[in-house]
């Protein structure tokens, strides 16, 4: 597994008001995978389950899978050099990390959106 600062905008994060008060709660992840990849299913099952952990305290985490298969001009534009590749914020993943690598990634982009 590798992680590394990605040149991608800012995390998609919706904003809502509670009590005059904004509160963060949703925030997309994105998993650029193919058909044949066991790892990328093994990813987006371990992003599930993190969003299930964020959902318990209201904060949502949307799991995009995007397949790669017939699009090398997504491929070349993302750089994408290998399956699963996982973008949480600025962060990119390549490959299948630990749960608890993807909760705080996720975390860190919730809160920290500019970096900490």
């Amino acid at each position: 597994m590798m992680m590394q600062e990605s040149g991608f905008s800012e995390p998609v994060i919706s904003v809502t008001e509670v009590g005059g008060k904004s509160k963060i709660r949703q925030i997309k992840v994105t998993v650029y995978t193919s058909k044949g990849c066991i790892f990328c299913k093994e990813a987006i099952e371990m992003l599930r389950e993190a969003a299930g952990h964020f959902s318990r305290e209201q904060l949502g985490v949307e799991v995009i899978e995007s397949r790669v298969d017939d699009k090398p001009e997504l491929v070349e534009s993302l750089d994408i050099v290998a399956v699963p590749t996982i973008l949480v914020g600025k962060s990119r993943v390549i490959g299948l990390p630990r749960l608890e690598e993807l909760e705080s990634l996720i975390h860190e982009a919730m809160f920290f959106p500019t970096g900490l």
